[in-house]
This record gives C-alpha cells, sequence and structure tokens, in this order.
C-alpha cells in the first residue's frame, strides 16, 4: 500500500493540472476529508469519486505523467530530477519522495511552485 503524507494530500489536491489527469480506474487512491484515503476497486461508481474525491496519484504516476508530457526516458527524467533536487532539498524539507517529485513535476510542466499552503506562477 503506499503512503501519503499530509503535505502530499493538501499538495496535490490543490494541483488542479494534476487532478484533471485523473483516468479513475480500478487501482487508483483517491483522497475524502471524512475517510482519509482509499483504493477504487472494479465497479465503484466512477462519477462519485470524480464528483466527491481528490485522486493522489502514486510515485509510479507521476512519473507516467512527467514522460508522457516529457517524453525524454525515465533515466534522463532521474538525472534531471538529481540535479533539480539537490538545489531543493536546501530550501524545502518534505518527508517523502512524492513531495518532491510532484513538486518537481509542477515547476517542470506548470511552471508552478509550492509555497507551503498553494501552487503559485513562478
Amino acid at each position: 500500500m503506499d503512503k501519503f503524507t499530509e503535505t502530499y494530500i493538501e499538495m496535490v489536491t490543490k494541483a488542479k493540472e494534476i487532478q484533471d489527469l485523473c483516468k479513475y480506474q480500478e487501482g487508483d487512491w483517491f483522497y475524502f476529508d471524512e475517510f482519509d484515503w482509499e483504493i477504487m476497486r472494479d465497479g465503484d461508481n466512477r462519477d462519485w469519486y470524480k464528483n466527491n474525491y481528490k485522486w493522489l496519484p502514486t510515485l509510479e504516476d507521476l512519473f507516467g505523467i512527467l514522460n508522457n508530457q516529457y517524453p525524454v526516458g525515465i533515466f534522463i527524467i532521474i538525472k534531471e530530477f538529481n540535479v533539480w533536487l539537490e538545489d531543493r532539498t536546501l530550501r524545502k524539507a518534505y518527508k517523502d519522495l512524492k513531495d518532491y517529485f510532484l513538486d518537481y513535476i509542477m515547476e517542470i510542466l506548470y511552471n508552478k511552485s509550492w509555497n507551503g499552503k498553494e501552487w503559485e506562477e513562478m
């Protein structure tokens, strides 16, 4: 089971660009304030998820998002992420790799940065 930090949940639920990419497939993770997170199962009502839940992409989903929109290959993505990460770890102290990678994707694809409360244009 994938784990989601509170920071990641806040970041990804406020990332409209990422939420818009959700395909609502079996196995996707979703967040609803009242129930924390849960996995979508075969036969679940997709419209219910779309209207009531926020998608929680896994690290694999995040790599897929970046690779689909920036198709340079996984090794180039990892190399460029590592360079980006060296600078960011001095300024931002996230608890999970997904937090950093989401921040990276938002900067690379949408020119936005997390200020601790919301996404802002850079």
